[in-house]
């Protein structure tokens, strides 16, 4: 299932990013002179945005038809108490893929691991998350088999 789902994407031009990493919820400081602002702040979201949408373009440029940004639920667990993965860090993170999508139209959409997570009953399971915030390879094959495959493959159509 997930190298059909990669074919058809490849078939049909379409470019998957995934943007997730510490540093997209971790502290910013884009201008020295205002210091480093904090997750509930614009000066926080927008930067960022701005950031997903040159990656966006950039693809697109490389000859993407279409992008999809995989969006990371909170994280869970021991981890979710560190300030540094607070629940306000990923509601930032998830305003400003928003806003980079809204931006750029509907040939980029924000694929939603968290609800999908929520839906499933997994979003507390620490077998799928054991450190709180990534996925084992196998549980993230079966996000891929069971839902996102078919989720990437309905965009790209």
């Amino acid at each position: 299932a997930v190298a059909v789902a990669v074919a058809v994407a490849v078939a049909v031009a379409v470019a998957v990013a995934v943007p997730v990493t510490v540093t997209d919820v971790a502290d910013r400081q884009w201008w020295v002179s205002e210091g480093p602002p904090a997750p509930t702040d614009a000066r926080y979201s927008a930067p960022l945005a701005s950031t997903y949408r040159r990656s966006a373009t950039d693809l697109f440029e490389l000859g993407a038809g279409r992008v999809a940004i995989s969006a990371a639920p909170p994280a869970v667990g021991v981890v979710a108490s560190d300030i540094a993965f607070g629940a306000d860090r990923f509601a930032a993170f998830h305003q400003a893929l928003n806003l980079a999508a809204a931006e750029l139209g509907p040939e980029v959409v924000v694929v939603d691991r968290a609800g999908w997570a929520d839906a499933a009953g997994v979003t507390e399971d620490t077998d799928w998350r054991p450190d709180g915030t990534h996925l084992t390879e196998f549980k993230a094959r079966e996000v891929i088999e069971r839902w996102l495959g078919r989720v990437l493959i309905s965009h790209a159509l």
